[in-house]
């Protein structure tokens, strides 16, 4: 299969996504995401009475796993458009709670506060944990999502050959954005529960990710 460029989608497209159409890859992700979201249910992590840069990492992780959820429920409900424009906030939480999690010090992340200010994106995509940084998440983290903006891309993907208003988003990308849900959502649980007591749910996370990294659901 070829990449698919969510920014330019220089390939050629010729199917529009419909329920029919993309039923076994919104499956799929809803498998991943219900099982993300059973490993966080009623769990207690010691370490959020103890570190304010750490709740703050674990929020940001949190918000990834949300926003995945919501991919998934949008494209569920047909709004294409919307679960497209969740790519980049779920893109940046990511990198932001690796960031206070994995390097900020702790004066850092307290200047950051202050100043509500974030290290700049292509910073912190240099920073992504090695175990982590496989060939679909970088591919992943190289997408500056045009439809957040409100680019031509996401009028375009409205406008149908009958020149009606409707929805023709390409098959390809809504799949592109379902692995992304997931392969952000699965590192996401990997960060957070990586130093639980409880080694066997990082253990089947990790084992996730790399199962879905082999497949290159978006390439």
């Amino acid at each position: 299969m070829k990449k698919i460029d969510l920014e330019t989608h220089e390939v050629k497209i010729d199917e529009i996504v419909s329920q029919e159409n993309i039923k076994k890859e919104l499956n799929n992700s809803k498998e991943i995401i219900d099982w993300i979201g059973r490993q966080l249910d009623g769990q207690q992590d010691p370490k959020l009475s103890k570190e304010e840069k750490y709740k703050y990492a674990m929020s940001a992780y949190h918000f990834v796993i949300h926003c995945a959820q919501s991919i998934c429920i949008l494209i569920d409900h047909e709004q294409y458009g919307a679960a497209l424009a969740l790519i980049r906030p779920l893109k940046d939480s990511f990198l932001r709670g690796n960031w206070l999690q994995n390097i900020a010090t702790t004066d850092e992340f307290i200047c950051a506060k202050e100043k509500n200010q974030f290290p700049p994106a292509n910073k912190l995509i240099e920073d992504i944990p090695p175990e982590l940084n496989g060939p679909q998440m970088k591919d992943a983290l190289n997408i500056l999502n045009d439809f957040v903006h409100i680019g031509f891309k996401q009028l375009e993907y409205r406008i149908l050959g009958n020149n009606s208003i409707g929805n023709s988003f390409p098959r390809l990308v809504i799949v592109g954005a379902l692995g992304i849900a997931d392969t952000f959502g699965l590192a996401a649980i990997c960060d957070m529960t990586k130093d639980w007591e409880r080694k066997s749910t990082y253990e089947e996370a990790f084992k996730r990710f790399r199962e879905l990294e082999s497949q290159n659901k978006f390439l």
